[in-house]
């Protein structure tokens, strides 16, 4: 078998959130690449690149989008009427990667009543 591509490769990616009306987007943008050999030049001249950082923002989104399921984390009566304002990474303890999003929901006093919320 023969090898077609060689080499290591370092990729710097800035990966920067928005709130949607379909959930959270993750737009992702190369910063850095430091590549060697054939490695280093398919990933900075080539298609290889731009699928690269396609599939770390696809991959992360994807994360997020399960982590930030409003049907799963809403009572039924709020979902609709739920919005999402914004979102951006924090850091949290230990080095771990937070995200912090707003939103707000608008519901009237009778659906407000039906949330059976405990006291």
């Amino acid at each position: 078998m023969k090898r077609l591509v060689g080499g290591n490769s370092e990729i710097a990616v800035k990966l920067t959130p928005s709130a949607a009306a379909d959930g959270i987007s993750i737009r992702s943008d190369i910063q850095k690449i430091e590549a060697d050999g054939s490695l280093g030049e398919l990933l900075r001249s080539g298609s290889l690149g731009t699928t690269v950082k396609e599939k770390i923002a696809s991959v992360i989104e994807s994360s997020l989008r399960k982590g930030l399921d409003l049907k799963s984390a809403l009572p039924p009566a709020v979902v609709a009427a739920a919005t999402l304002r914004s979102a951006q990474f924090g850091s949290g303890a230990e080095g771990r990667l937070w995200i912090s999003v707003d939103g707000e929901a608008h519901i009237s006093a009778a659906q407000f009543r039906s949330l059976n919320l405990k006291r």
